[in-house]
């Protein structure tokens, strides 16, 4: 299965990169695509994305907000109004060709408008989570070598998480700025969907938290 997310991961990235030159095809959507297949099957190069100077950012404006910036909505706009331009004046395809083609790129902007364009960073704010809950840093750090030869995260957290949420695999649902203690909310902020922390310490014990996406 990681075998096909893995090349599925590139298939979608590169897409993505064709679409920054053929404005047809929306490049946000691939690339967001590309880094969750990386996520299940290659740490290394998922974190290689995230790290992208162009496509970085956006990739994790979408997994942090669910936003495309105001200024990818203008750049596709443009860019996407000059290929309809284009087809539509100095091409000699088929009318019924042009026709499928205005529909494609009016439904690819009507997605990229509907989107947020800028990040509420207010309380309002939704993230989810996992966790495994633990006594001592020691335990943890264990945990973290478990988890990075490959176990599964709610494997362990059923078998040692000391937190009521263990018997769900450590899922602790959606929750919003205040909910949590300020430690653990520092810790989640600063994590990449699908990205593990390292030793989080609370009142409570040691937390290794997992983020994830919001339902």
């Amino acid at each position: 299965m990681k075998i096909l997310l893995f090349t599925f991961g590139w298939l979608s990235f590169l897409l993505g990169v064709i679409g920054v030159f053929v404005p047809l095809l929306p490049t946000t959507p691939f690339i967001i695509l590309a880094a969750w297949c990386f996520s299940k099957s290659s740490k290394k190069f998922h974190d290689w994305l995230l790290n992208l100077p162009y496509m970085g950012p956006a990739v994790k404006n979408w997994y942090d907000y669910k936003v495309i910036s105001l200024k990818a909505k203008i750049i596709a706009t443009v860019l996407i109004i000059l290929a309809m331009a284009y087809v539509g004046i100095y091409s000699v395809v088929a009318i019924y060709v042009k026709a499928i083609m205005l529909t494609v790129c009016s439904s690819v902007l009507t997605y990229i408008w509907l989107q947020k364009s800028n990040i509420r960073r207010g309380v309002n704010m939704e993230f989810r989570a996992r966790h495994i809950l633990v006594e001592n840093k020691h335990e943890a750090e264990d945990i973290i070598r478990h988890l990075n030869d490959g176990k599964e995260f709610s494997e362990l957290a059923s078998k040692f998480s000391k937190c009521p949420s263990g018997q769900m695999g450590g899922d602790l649902g959606n929750f919003r700025l205040g909910q949590m203690v300020a430690p653990f909310e520092e810790a989640v902020k600063g994590l990449e969907v699908g990205q593990v922390s390292q030793p989080v310490q609370t009142q409570f014990g040691y937390h290794i938290i997992e983020r994830l996406d919001v339902n």
